[in-house]
């Protein structure tokens, strides 16, 4: 059989074989083991419905010789999906059952059994899992505040309340202006309302939000790691290292769409103290259409 002839094509087909890059596979592998170690850190086992992380914060008023009571309590919901953050905050003078302790004020399971008693209480009360807790004092607050160059506030009117006891003097102008870390803990703590308490609480919900806020913009990354580290060291939390940066990353996501609620409830008079009460139907109402859980 003649053989083609030089410089002719020859017509037989052949294979061709493309190989992948080495080093595309590398990096496919990498993004994958990547994204799956932040999904694994992000979210607890027991994570409800599958994809919500609730986060108990402690704001809690140290006192000497005691360990003190829990002054603010907010559960922060992260929906990692959806890159979502809802904040319901706890009236501290709410009315609740306290495992082993009967009925009492929410802020007393702090004083009765620290962050663990209080998880185990509001989570009783919410009908949904607290997977992890963070516990600060007040100096906290001044520190983050501080380490994010500040905040601006607009304040509707005159504040002005002074408190001997509690070395508590607080006299802010109305108006919208920068505060530091001090001034913003004395708008925080500040409660002569009509509202009382419940006043107190929004501008917490506010504050917590506006943290979130400042801390996400680009001028604010630069601080991010010593804010990791002043973090470290002045909370309590049974959140790891490892878990932390992937739980901040998150909540700094979501904190442009973050929304916040009060549980539901009126103050009454119970055996001659005052309270925040709620009713079932409802509290289990808010965790429904609000954090998007079904309760116990």
């Amino acid at each position: 059989m003649p053989k083609p002839s030089a410089g002719k094509p020859s017509h037989r087909k052949t294979r061709v074989t493309r190989r992948v890059r080495p080093s595309l596979v590398v990096a496919a592998c990498v993004i994958v083991i990547v994204y799956l170690a932040y999904v694994l850190l992000l979210i607890p086992p027991a994570a409800a419905p599958g994809r919500k992380v609730n986060i108990l914060l402690l704001g809690v008023d140290v006192r000497k010789g005691d360990r003190g009571r829990a002054d603010t309590m907010i559960v922060a919901s992260l929906d990692y999906l959806t890159n979502s953050v809802k904040v319901l905050s706890f009236p501290r003078d709410t009315r609740i059952l306290i495992p082993g302790r009967g009925y009492d004020k929410a802020n007393a399971a702090y004083a009765y059994g620290g962050p663990e008693l209080a998880v185990e209480a509001v989570s009783s009360t919410l009908g949904i899992p607290i997977h992890y807790y963070i516990s600060t004092d007040f100096g906290g607050l001044v520190k983050v505040v501080d380490r994010l160059g500040g905040l601006t506030i607009t304040v509707d009117k005159p504040m002005k309340y002074d408190d001997p006891y509690q070395n508590l003097h607080i006299n802010i102008k109305a108006g919208t202006q920068a505060m530091d870390g001090k001034t913003v803990l004395e708008y925080a703590r500040y409660r002569s309302d009509p509202e009382g308490d419940i006043a107190r609480v929004r501008r917490q919900q506010a504050l917590i939000i506006e943290i979130l806020k400042k801390a996400a913009q680009p001028g604010s990354w630069g601080t991010l790691p010593g804010l990791l580290q002043d973090l470290g060291e002045m909370v309590h939390s049974n959140i790891s290292r490892l878990r932390m940066l992937p739980l901040g990353t998150a909540l700094l996501l979501g904190a442009k769409s973050a929304e916040a609620r009060t549980l539901p409830g009126k103050a009454s008079l119970v055996n001659g103290v005052w309270y925040w009460i709620t009713e079932p139907a409802q509290v289990k109402q808010t965790v429904r259409d609000f954090l998007g859980m079904n309760g116990r």
